[in-house]
């Protein structure tokens, strides 16, 4: 009786190592194509057994978590805290934080252990002018829109009531800065004016002329830029005014240009560009505290990489905002920089605002919609070596035009100007409409496939909705339905892939624009696919005969035989095991052999009796 190979098997077989066309009507099985009758008396005849795909653990660990649960039930991944921020794409890898996420929009990630809306923002001024910057001085917001300065007592209102500081010249300010009294603006060619805080008019006789286009206030000092030259103004700035000053450092490349001013402990620092090279200068007050030293370079940023603005926060940190994005920078003793890694953005960062542990910095074009404001922490430096801090995006408005240009903190709200489209101020009680949280892939460390099984969160508030989209393996998100709190967990079906990303979006209250759920947590559960998936347990027998299905006998060289299969057993090479009238893809792990005696020269047969034990591991 014969068979066809192709037909009468059942399952797919490696081709490389070879069949029988004994088995299995002659023989019981074949280990690369070498036919053999199985030892049907033995322990393990011919077993089946799968291979645990969890090992045994023990938690050994301080404190418990999700290592300390029991590895045989459903795998688990979760989510408690997201103060680490953005810029993590994948959210379970060995160097992974597990406080970081990949991106968000309108959330607010700051609070430990809460996952909440962030306050919506409010037009308090709408204008298509280029040079819109807003600076504080006491209890007044000063705001340049075109070529006029106006300022306003009361940020709050919908439509707040804006007093214009008359004398000013026609020409538009091109930048603005206070030392909380004082208020100038520069103005290009039309030189430099002032005004002091609360009063309507610019007085005349403080009037600086001379071309200027970038001011600052550092160390107690007016600094202003033009071009490669550099000012201090100081003494006619509080003084009764006069014509510009001595440059105190002109720059020997004539097109090197200044874009701002920073303040830290040990030094003020000036940075500008040429071409596509950036370098950030220091200098300090001389002893006397007459003038300011020569500046020397603090820093420089790689070539291609073109500054944009600068800005020192608690005389320790300055942050460097540049076309790519921007740059954390932490002040040495001698006052040279330590400047840490690019946070990319898509336009280039122009403005910068510290309060409290935290860092506000214009983030243009944040996606294809929204226009507004990231968030950095000095508190939480996801790499300590590279100096990135924490940080994701923050207040947003829906539009894309030119850059944010400008971000203060007013009546213990941001207020920040977009240039082409206005002023927005943090609303003061509502919160934003949506807003969402991608966690970044989650993997479980390992590229095997896995069959996701449920997703639970937990909330705090009865107020608003939660959605939660998937994406497998990087695939489009779609959404497991809209939920409130007491609806999870939610099932994930049958969803198949080696790794998942989850968006969570968070809805305000319908009825309510100040109220809205709290994530606390969130939870995965899945079941981890993996190959192989089977051991293989087959005793033969090997003597010099072995009587065979057919009333027949197997003829073997039982030393030769012992060769073949430990080969197989050294070099874990794949070969084919048939067993019975199924065929498979093995390799072979273990033997064990317990010789039963030896036979010499009888009837022309001469090797060893015994059964051996293989054990194979299945290859799918």
């Amino acid at each position: 009786m014969g068979f066809d190979l192709h037909s009468d098997l059942h399952t797919p077989f490696y081709l490389g190592g070879g069949t029988s066309s004994l088995t299995p009507f002659i023989a019981d099985a074949a280990i690369g194509g070498h036919s053999y009758m199985i030892d049907w008396k033995a322990e393990l005849p011919l077993v089946f057994r799968s291979v645990p795909l969890l090992r045994n653990q023990a938690d050994d660990s301080e404190l418990p978590g999700e290592h300390s649960i029991n590895p045989e039930g459903w795998w688990r991944r979760s989510g408690e805290s997201w103060h680490f921020g953005a810029g993590q794409d994948q959210f379970d890898r060995k160097d992974s934080n597990p406080y970081r996420f990949r991106t968000s929009r309108g959330m607010d990630v700051w609070t430990k252990w809460h996952l909440s809306l962030l306050p919506d923002t409010d037009a308090k001024a709408v204008s298509a002018a280029t040079n819109q910057k807003v600076i504080v001085a006491g209890a007044y917001l000063y705001y340049t829109d075109g070529t006029v300065l106006r300022r306003t007592q009361d940020i709050t209102v919908d439509t707040p009531t804006f007093t214009t500081i008359t004398g000013t010249p026609g020409t538009a300010p091109t930048d603005i800065t206070t030392d909380g009294f004082n208020i100038i603006t520069c103005h290009g060619a039309a030189g430099i004016y002032k005004t002091t805080r609360g009063a309507a008019a610019v007085g005349g006789a403080a009037h600086i002329t001379g071309t200027v286009t970038k001011l600052g206030f550092v160390k107690n000092r007016f600094l202003a830029a033009n071009a490669n030259s550099l000012y201090d103004i100081t003494a006619l700035t509080v003084g009764a005014g006069g014509a510009l000053p001595a440059a105190f450092y002109t720059h020997p490349n004539t097109d090197f240009t200044w874009v701002g001013f920073a303040e830290g402990d040990a030094a003020i620092y000036a940075a500008g560009f040429s071409g596509d090279k950036s370098i950030i200068y220091r200098t300090a007050v001389k002893q006397d505290g007459t003038a300011l030293d020569s500046p020397v370079v603090a820093g420089r940023l790689p070539e291609g990489e073109i500054v944009s603005s600068i800005y020192g926060y608690l005389g320790r940190f300055i942050v460097i905002g540049t076309n790519q994005g921007f740059r954390f920078a932490l002040t040495k003793d001698s006052g040279d920089l330590s400047i840490g890694k690019l946070v990319p953005t898509t336009l280039a960062v122009q403005c910068f605002e510290g309060q409290g542990p935290h860092i506000w910095f214009g983030w243009g074009n944040f996606d294809s919609t929204h226009t507004g404001l990231g968030r950095m922490s000095i508190e939480f430096i996801t790499d300590t070596e590279l100096l990135v801090p924490a940080y994701a995006s923050d207040l947003m408005v829906s539009g894309q035009t030119a850059n944010v240009s400008s971000v203060v903190t007013f009546q213990n709200l941001r207020v920040f100007t977009v240039n082409g489209i206005g002023m927005w101020a943090q609303h003061a009680t509502n919160l934003v409409a949506d807003g969402y949280l991608d966690t970044g892939e989650i993997s479980y460390n390992m590229t095997e496939k896995k069959i996701g099984i449920s997703i639970d969160a937990q909330h705090m508030g009865e107020e608003g909705m939660h959605e939660i989209l998937i994406s497998a393996d990087g695939g489009p998100f779609v959404s497991l339905g809209i939920h409130e709190a007491h609806l999870f967990p939610r099932d994930l079906g049958t969803s198949e892939a080696a790794f998942f990303e989850f968006r969570h979006v968070l809805y305000r209250d319908a009825g309510d624009a100040t109220a809205g759920l709290s994530i606390h947590s969130w939870l995965l559960l899945v079941q981890p696919l993996s190959n192989p998936t089977e051991n293989i347990y087959m005793t033969i027998i090997l003597a010099p005969q072995v009587e065979d299905n057919d009333d027949g006998w197997l003829t073997y060289d039982t030393l030769e035989e012992m060769d073949f299969l430990s080969a197989l057993a050294v070099t874990k090479e794949i070969t084919t095991c048939q067993a019975l009238d199924r065929l498979y893809s093995v390799v072979v792990d273990d033997y064990e052999l317990p010789v039963q005696r030896v036979q010499r020269g009888i009837e022309g047969m001469s090797g060893f009796n015994g059964s051996i034990l293989l054990k194979m591991k299945r290859v799918s």
